[in-house]
């Protein structure tokens, strides 16, 4: 069995002009330019703790811009907390984010892990049952190309990264060099010695949105959201082409596992996760790995012409 991620909530200066808030549980990054800009909210124990730091911790001219990398449960279930109590930021994200808003099931489900997260920190069952994810307004739709400009200098340029999401996008802060990947680059386990690969919605997208970042040379600080931050130009190519390789490897056995068990997606399900979850020393939640693994395993059918497109 994995143990907890790191809950304690702390400031972590990543760059001159970019703090990563939380710690290994969740992190999220703030940017300051003459705007503030606050990229993902965690899960909805992260999203109360963010709305109590910004009026007390952090100094900033203006918040103006709530950004997400992702439409999951752990990136944006904070947002409503962060929304409501700022009530003139803009929030930006893929134009498919709209979409998992208006989705009544996409809703529940977001709701059902964010009440997981708040029973798995200890939080009382009738306070977890109540709670309900408030869907909220993308007031610009992010798409490749896009530019934020903060003022002073900083100015915030989006790429699209699918694989793990269909929606998912990379923030690249210049002239810091810092890039928000969401889980575009996959999440390394605690002691940095595996990635865990994170094509959820596309397997042949996810490796593309690899080889893009790859490409990219002037990524200075990979910011990723869980477990570490990746310092160094090298380093971060270092992670980057390590995190493909290890991609390669985890779709073979995923493949490897559905032909012996003769396409059954369960069985081949349980067996990568006796495989991975406690030996590598993963520190995701159960339900949480249980659940994209469940959709990675559909994601390597659909590749390999045993599971329905």
């Amino acid at each position: 069995m994995s143990v907890a991620r790191g809950k304690e909530f702390d400031f972590h200066r990543v760059s001159d002009r970019v703090t990563a808030l939380g710690g290994p549980y969740a992190f999220v990054y703030w940017v300051i330019g003459e705007q503030a800009l606050l990229i993902d909210a965690g899960t909805v124990i992260w999203g109360r703790k963010i709305r109590q730091a910004i009026p007390v911790y952090l100094d900033y001219e203006e918040f103006t811009w709530h950004t997400l990398t992702h439409s999951h449960y752990d990136h944006l279930g904070g947002t409503p907390e962060i929304y409501e109590a700022f009530r003139d930021i803009q929030i930006g994200a893929h134009p498919r984010v709209k979409r998992v808003l208006k989705s009544p099931r996409a809703l529940e489900h977001i709701t059902r892990m964010n009440q997981k997260e708040l029973l798995a920190w200890g939080r009382p069952r009738t306070q977890a049952e109540r709670y309900r994810f408030r869907p909220f307004p993308i007031h610009r739709e992010l798409t490749e190309g896009a530019r934020l400009h903060l003022g002073d200098g900083v100015e915030v340029e989006v790429l699209e990264t699918p694989g793990h999401t269909r929606d998912s996008i990379t923030f690249l802060i210049h002239p810091e060099g810092v890039a928000v990947v969401g889980e575009a680059a996959g999440v390394p386990n605690w002691k940095g010695e595996f990635i865990l690969p994170q094509f959820l919605a596309d397997y042949e997208m996810y490796l593309d949105s690899l080889k893009k970042l790859m490409a990219r040379q002037d990524i200075e600080v990979l910011g990723l959201p869980h477990e570490r931050i990746i310092f160094g130009r090298k380093e971060v190519q270092d992670y980057l082409k390590r995190s493909y390789e290890i991609t390669l490897e985890y779709a073979q056995d995923i493949a490897a596992a559905l032909r012996r068990h003769n396409g059954d997606l369960k069985a081949a399900e349980d067996e990568i996760f006796e495989r991975y979850y406690g030996p590598k020393e993963l520190r995701q939640p159960e339900f949480a790995f249980r659940a994209n693994l469940q959709a990675q395993v559909r994601a390597i059918a659909r590749h390999l012409g045993i599971a329905p497109a």
